[in-house]
């Protein structure tokens, strides 16, 4: 099949497009496009004080998919597929929000459950690193939510965990830069949270493979690697190995520095330096709970699965 897909993830943080070509043997994907954009829903969501995503934001969203469905149009995709996860997925006016998009953009938004959305970003990570024939865990931490699938001979096991980025940022680090009793308690919550979690890698004590995906990982990797954001791409990241010892020092020096201090680094941008802080702290916690092997990054995630996914059923039409 040769054939030019859209997809669109609105996240709790950021929303993303992409626009692809598929071609044989199917799913392998070409890029055409990639746009980002910082919505920052988590933190309108956490302000609301009444769980639901305000008419601002909503406006602010709407013209951000404007935006990419305009961009998406003028390479002609033969279909467009467009998600919503992280606070939007549990906010109480989800319904209204997605048919206030809809009624503007004309896109038909699929809200996904935490276990959807970790199927479709495994999806996307086992493509773009080739671990079909491996056992893996694989995560995905969004701004709102960190979703883990773990892969073996034996079982899948899906979970998705408050975990989120972005979301934990507002709660726990509220100082410029983040105090030492807001550190420990932010690193507590992540152990509390892991320990509670139900996923287990079955018969094995540590991971053979962990993956992750998401902005943080992006970071990080780009931190590994020495890249400017300009020169950020999935050729760059994707399978860039970042080890325990390379995660503490990143921790230890960014929770030092102020936002100013941490948007002066040449791999973080603006929006990820806000919250890096407690997703590198997340990555580190997931690392551990698995065993410390060292994670590897991958841009490839949702937006990849929901073409792979969306593709094979156009394919079969």
């Amino acid at each position: 099949m040769n054939a030019l897909f859209a997809s669109i993830d609105i996240g709790s943080y950021t929303a993303r497009l992409l626009v692809a070509r598929t071609g044989k043997p199917f799913p392998s994907l070409n890029p055409v496009l990639r746009k980002r954009a910082y919505t920052r829903l988590a933190g309108d969501f956490l302000r609301s004080g009444r769980g639901i995503i305000p008419d601002p934001a909503v406006d602010r969203l709407a013209g951000v998919i404007d935006d990419f469905v305009a961009s998406a149009e003028i390479h002609r995709p033969v279909e467009t597929y467009a998600a919503a996860t992280g606070v939007l997925r549990e906010a109480k006016n989800r319904d209204q929000v997605l048919e206030t998009l809809r009624l503007r953009s004309g896109l038909e938004i699929r809200s996904l459950s935490g276990q959807e959305e970790a199927i479709l970003s495994s999806l996307g990570v086992v493509y773009a690193l080739g671990l079909e024939d491996r056992p893996y865990v694989v995560f995905d931490l969004g701004g709102g939510s960190a979703e883990i699938v773990v892969e073996s001979s034996e079982s899948r096991m899906v979970e998705s965990l408050p975990l989120g980025a972005s979301v934990l940022t507002g709660r726990f680090l509220v100082s410029d830069p983040p105090g030492e009793l807001e550190l420990a308690r932010l690193e507590s919550e992540i152990k509390s949270v892991l320990a509670g979690a139900a996923i287990r890698i079955p018969g094995e004590k540590t991971a053979t493979v962990i993956a992750g995906t998401g902005g943080t990982m992006t970071a990080l990797a780009a931190a590994v690697e020495g890249l400017d954001t300009d020169e950020i791409l999935p050729e760059r990241i994707n399978g860039v190995r970042i080890r325990p010892q390379r995660l503490d020092q990143f921790i230890e020096s960014w929770k030092n520095l102020s936002l100013k201090e941490r948007m002066s680094l040449s791999s973080l941008d603006e929006g990820r330096a806000e919250v890096v802080v407690a997703g590198a702290m997340v990555v580190r916690g997931i690392m551990n709970y698995f065993g410390e092997v060292g994670v590897t990054a991958c841009m490839s995630d949702l937006l990849e699965g929901l073409i792979i996914e969306s593709g094979e059923k156009y394919a079969r039409k």
